[in-house]
């Protein structure tokens, strides 16, 4: 069951992930894609595994492709990574990565195949039905190896970078899958130490297998979130800052605008809500700007303001005055003119608007 819930949040994250991918492609979006459905594939195997291996005829053939898929998902998930951190990938990096990689498939399947494995499927159940055979301990200690290298490394990256900007959506993002990370190595290792111990000892582990169990699945899900998260949370960030935006220019906007209807400008609907706020938003700061470039500021106030530590806010303060500005008028100085930064900056003329509307 919990291998089924990962598989779904698993699927959920990827199919997202790859419209993305399709929409605005690139190196690193392709290889976190391919990435994204290895992994998904290998935990839909787990939880397939004896359908699998019935429909193939091929006992424990569920076993070997999906830890073939997960570690397959890891080497992946590294060129990912280190494409983001260096902005490309190398082919030095890629070469070594690929040889690396390419060597731990063959021996799991070299021994996967002398395994005595091959007369009856054991689904995920495999540690403890096999933990008497050698090769095929050495089969899972090979994987473990591989896979923990590579897990570890990747829950290192996602700590060290998970906290270095603002970005919410993508510091939720790495956490999660650095989490999940760590939870995953956590159960790869109790699963090889599960059959080692087993196979030294000839007694059963129900604790480690226990441990792999519950950390495979809660690392699935938590990785899987991770990897969900930043789309949909992006976009209501996004959402709600083009709101914001919007609902502290409505005062100063709606007031320049019913004097100086001739700024205004059409709103196309956009595709989505989200894409319509951030129209609306964007609209009343152009606006806002070419209102600023029509009307000119009598004097005392145009010195008052160029005299202020903090223009923009005596700006606001001098607009809620009607007596002392003028649209159109061919005496004062242009309200643009007594502004610092360039006439269409956010945070300048959210200091506007937000001293126009105290002002009240």
């Amino acid at each position: 069951m919990g291998l089924a819930l990962a598989a779904a949040v698993l699927w959920a994250a990827t199919i997202i992930r790859l419209i993305v991918t399709v929409r605005r492609p690139d190196a690193s979006r392709i290889t976190m894609a391919v990435a994204a459905v290895c992994v998904s594939l290998a935990f839909t195997l787990g939880a397939i595994a004896p359908a699998f291996d019935s429909l193939l005829y091929w006992p424990n053939g569920a076993e070997l492709t999906s830890h073939l898929l997960f570690i397959a998902g890891a080497y992946f998930t590294l060129l990912f990574l280190y494409a983001v951190r260096h902005g490309h990938l190398t082919r030095s990096i890629v070469v070594r990565h690929s040889i690396l990689f390419g060597a731990v498939a063959l021996a799991m399947t070299i021994l996967f195949t002398m395994a005595d494995v091959h007369d009856g499927s054991a689904g995920s159940a495999f540690a403890s039905a096999y933990a008497n055979d050698g090769a095929a301990v050495l089969y899972r200690i090979t994987f473990s190896a591989y896979f923990v290298y590579c897990l570890v490394t990747i829950a290192r990256t996602c700590r060290r970078h998970a906290f270095t900007d603002g970005d919410r959506a993508r510091t939720l993002s790495l956490i999660g899958i650095g989490v999940g990370a760590a939870l995953a190595a956590i159960a790869s290792l109790a699963s090889a130490l599960q059959m080692a111990v087993s196979y030294l000892t000839g007694q059963p582990t129900p604790v480690l297998a226990a441990i792999n169990v519950v950390g495979v699945a809660s690392a699935g899900i938590i990785a899987g979130v991770g990897v969900l998260v930043p789309i949909p949370l992006d976009t209501l960030l996004r959402w709600r800052r083009a709101r914001r935006i919007s609902d502290h220019l409505e005062p100063l906007w709606a007031d320049l605008t019913h004097a100086m209807p001739e700024v205004v400008l059409p709103v196309p609907p956009g595709h989505n809500p989200v894409e319509h706020a951030e129209m609306v938003s964007t609209r009343r700061r152009i606006e806002i700007a070419d209102a600023l470039y029509l009307i000119h500021i009598a004097e005392p106030a145009a010195s008052n303001i160029r005299r202020s530590p903090n223009p923009p806010e005596a700006l606001g303060r001098a607009l809620r005055d009607s007596a002392a500005w003028r649209a159109d008028a061919r005496t004062g100085i242009l309200a643009a003119d007594l502004l610092p930064s360039a006439d269409d900056d956010i945070d300048q003329l959210l200091a506007v608007a937000g001293a126009y509307g105290a002002a009240q």
